[in-house]
């Protein structure tokens, strides 16, 4: 079987970087697959607002964090998503080097082993060490969210709505795209808390990202944590994809303005000046749509793209890559 680093662990400590790395090419990281329960959640009225019930006492778990790089133990939420005991849950953002993991479901602290862990998202893939069926939820291929719509907390009395997807925010390009969520209260230990569709699907993981309203609050994607099982179950690698290529930054159309030598795009035979129409017979006309697309991508899964050159409409086979995080002393050399 293939070893690939940040894929697999054979035991509860993990090495992760600090930060994801960051590169001056075109790099996105791929979407949706389900991840499904046996038997989906269900929503009711309460209040006049939705809340999820019927959820098992193993459906939600506290993640400890605990190792040398983090000074004292750290507490977030994992969530069940596979009913083998798996859950997901979001690394502390100011962690590195080897930390190790154990959830507690229903009242009981259980050893676990941590799986994957994405660069990208932060989001860690872990199995509890249970004998019992968990009771896993049903992650949302986000095609039903929409902007303004109602979104469940797990949190009793706390509320919030979708306020758009964020693939760039206060001019900063995000590693991966993130829903902005609008919070009833400001935001407070929220990191990898849950927030639900109405239909009680998990819509995604609160981050502890800063953002300019303290009732704001960003949210890696179920689509995301759906490519990360994914990837775990066919033995890919996760983390960022890439192709080679960098956009041209005064436009939001898709253009190509340099290729890098021996990379992906320059094996499909990509050139300065063409501009990417279509990937996988899907229609793109703006840089935004690319990076959704390619937040599609898996790696070494080849794909055809479109390009406009000049007035001809062409078709290239390309094959993108995942690459590799550094570790912070690779990065010194």
């Amino acid at each position: 079987m293939a070893s690939y680093p940040l894929a697999r662990a054979a035991s509860r400590s993990f090495d992760f970087p600090a930060s994801a790395i960051s590169f001056g090419m075109l790099a996105f990281a791929s979407a949706a697959l389900w991840a499904g329960a046996s038997q989906p959640a269900r929503a009711q009225q309460k209040g006049g607002k939705s809340v999820p019930f019927d959820r098992g006492k193993s459906t939600i778990a506290t993640a400890h964090w605990f190792g040398e790089s983090l000074g004292e133990d750290v507490t977030t939420t994992a969530v069940c998503v596979k009913d083998d005991g798996s859950y997901v849950c979001l690394i502390p953002t100011d962690s590195e080097g080897k930390n190790h993991l154990t959830l507690t479901i229903d009242g009981i602290e259980r050893d676990s082993e941590i799986l994957s862990i994405d660069p990208v998202s932060r989001v860690c893939l872990a199995k509890a060490n249970m004998s019992e069926v968990a009771e896993p939820v049903a992650l949302s291929d986000g095609q039903k969210l929409t902007s303004g719509g109602a979104l469940i907390l797990a949190k009793p009395g706390e509320t919030a709505r979708l306020a758009g997807i964020d693939r760039q925010y206060l001019g900063e390009t995000l590693p991966t795209s993130m829903l902005r969520v609008h919070l009833s209260e400001k935001r407070s230990d929220c990191i990898g808390q849950p927030i639900f569709c109405p239909s009680g699907k998990l819509a995604g993981l609160l981050t502890d990202r800063e953002l300019a309203d303290e009732r704001e609050a960003h949210a890696v994607p179920a689509a995301r944590i759906s490519r990360i099982i994914a990837d775990f179950e066919n033995e890919k690698p996760t983390g960022r994809i890439w192709i080679g290529a960098s956009f041209h930054r005064q436009s939001t159309t898709p253009e190509v303005v340099t290729v890098t030598p021996n990379s992906p795009a320059e094996k499909a035979g990509l050139q300065p000046g063409d501009i990417v129409v279509k990937v996988d017979e899907k229609s793109v006309s703006s840089l935004p749509e690319l990076a959704a697309v390619c937040e599609t991508m898996v790696d070494g899964e080849p794909i055809i793209l479109s390009i406009l050159r000049r007035l001809e409409v062409i078709e290239r086979e390309l094959i993108p890559r995942v690459v590799v995080a550094k570790s912070a002393e690779s990065e010194k050399k």
